[in-house]
């Protein structure tokens, strides 16, 4: 079975051990943090035969914390050698493509700190509860209220509506698409170029699932709340998400800061919102945390991930949510080990080796496919099609091994992010539709016994089925809790 030509970085890491250190820390600064992030990264000293290989691990640390992790553009290196920000800054400035993502949380900016003084506690980061709206006195009877959700990504746009006891009334999936001479065509997002076309897709869908709600007529939405596949931080997009990648960033990105009042905007052209309507925008990953955290024991580190086109996940701790960006594709898993063979990069940050493209993703369900000689095919609704045509097919060797070395790289990208967190996972819940069937049952037992025999802990399993996970979390997100 083909397989990808990279070597993770915490095996090169262990090839360091043998060497004389330079100790390197990674400060990571964000102002809504309390304390900078600090992340601990020795490297080869100057002279060391693996001196340039541990810059580029550093490089690859550096990318993860400032894209994946943390969410900033700005960090300081403290080091002992001169040479060492300099190398490092060389390899940012051979990736452009990364600058200009790092732009969304502002210029990038990385120096040295000469005499950092005491540093602060190792990869340390907020977790924090959600708000939920306080308890409203509507002026509505509670059968008249109904909460949406909606969880929109690049392949599809999902609705749940809620009634005021959190049963499930009323739900909706579609694609995206325009209209062309009075029919609808179904479209890649990327292809709409002006972002009030999202923002029309996405309150036509939430209508399309309030017209599924029983005597939907007579109901008000007094809570919206929006997953999205995009960087959020502080409940707000920061820059461009993936899926309306095609408009004038410059034109959309007033409204975008503020998508949610947008669609309720438009939602209320066309159905009654009540005047005190809650919104909520979380990031899709944390979407799927919120779903899927019921019940995680006081004390355990859950990681919940969606595997679809791309990886997105959060991280929940003593019942609450990790406050970094946590876009988990962008986490670098490893690095270049031959010239030739398949090594997947980036689709927006142009780095090779990152988790989008190699950890039990639909992208890196093609990428190996390609690796082993395939046809690479790289339109989205061709990918699905693809994908669920082998998932009903009966299990071979060929299919057996494909989903087995995803499940491997889907345990390598779990031990990859516990270097970045204050306390490592120990319980890994996946969903979505690369988890599906026997192909998915596959890789994920494969993810359970590479997690084991590189010897961690962590418990695997299959998230509860639901298409409308997401979706469900963020419409709870704007429900008020009955006290």
């Amino acid at each position: 079975m083909a397989d990808f030509s990279v070597k993770p970085l915490r095996e090169i890491a262990a090839q360091f051990d043998s060497s004389k250190l330079e100790e390197v820390w990674i400060l990571a600064d964000r102002s809504d943090f309390v304390s900078e992030y600090v992340h601990r990264c020795p490297i080869p000293a100057e002279g060391d035969e693996l001196r340039k290989l541990g810059i580029r691990v550093l490089f690859a640390r550096a990318v993860t914390i400032a894209a994946a992790v943390v969410g900033t553009s700005t960090l300081r290196v403290v080091c002992e050698s001169d040479s060492t920000l300099p190398s490092l800054l060389a390899l940012f400035a051979e990736h452009p493509a990364l600058e200009g993502n790092l732009a969304q949380f502002g210029a990038l900016r990385i120096t040295r700190e000469e005499n950092p003084g005491k540093l602060g506690e190792l990869c340390h980061m907020p977790f924090r509860s959600r708000s939920v709206p306080k308890s409203v006195s509507h002026h509505l009877a509670a059968e008249q209220q109904v909460y949406l959700g909606v969880d929109y990504g690049r392949s599809d746009i999902k609705v749940a509506v809620l009634d005021i006891a959190g049963q499930l009334v009323g739900k909706y999936v579609t694609r995206w698409w325009t209209t062309e001479s009075g029919e609808v065509k179904y479209v890649d997002p990327q292809v709409l170029t002006c972002h009030k076309m999202h923002i029309s897709c996405l309150a036509d869908a939430a209508m399309a699932a309030l017209a599924e709600v029983p005597n939907h007529d007579a109901k008000s939405v007094c809570g919206l709340g929006l997953s999205a596949a995009g960087c959020v931080k502080n409940g707000k997009l920061c820059g461009i998400p993936p899926a309306m990648d095609g408009v004038n960033h410059e034109a959309a990105q007033k409204d975008l800061e503020v998508l949610e009042q947008m669609v309720l905007a438009s939602i209320q052209e066309r159905c009654a919102v009540d005047t005190d309507c809650a919104t909520a925008l979380v990031n899709d990953g944390e979407a799927s945390a919120l779903y899927g955290a019921d019940g995680l024991a006081e004390g355990r580190v859950g990681l919940f991930l969606s595997c679809g086109t791309g990886l997105a996940g959060g991280i929940v701790w003593n019942g609450q949510c990790c406050e970094g960006v946590l876009e988990l594709g962008k986490v670098v898993m490893g690095l270049r080990d031959s010239e030739s063979g398949m090594v997947p990069v980036h689709d927006c940050l142009l780095v090779e080796g990152a988790a989008q493209g190699m950890a039990g993703t639909q992208r890196a369900f093609f990428n190996l496919l390609a690796a082993g000689g395939g046809e690479m095919i790289s339109g989205k609704a061709e990918q699905r099609a693809a994908l669920v045509a082998m998932q009903k097919k009966d299990l071979n060797e060929f299919s057996r091994g494909l989903f087995e070395s995803m499940g491997k790289w889907l345990a390598r990208f779990v031990l990859e992010l516990n270097h970045y967190l204050p306390s490592p996972v120990d319980y890994v819940e996946a969903g979505g539709k690369v988890t599906d069937g026997l192909t998915g049952r596959v890789m994920l037992d494969a993810c359970q016994a590479e997690i084991w025999a590189l010897g961690a802990t962590a418990e695997v399993a299959k998230a509860a089925d639901s298409e409308f996970g997401q979706a469900i979390a963020v419409a709870n997100l704007v429900r008020p809790t009955r006290r």
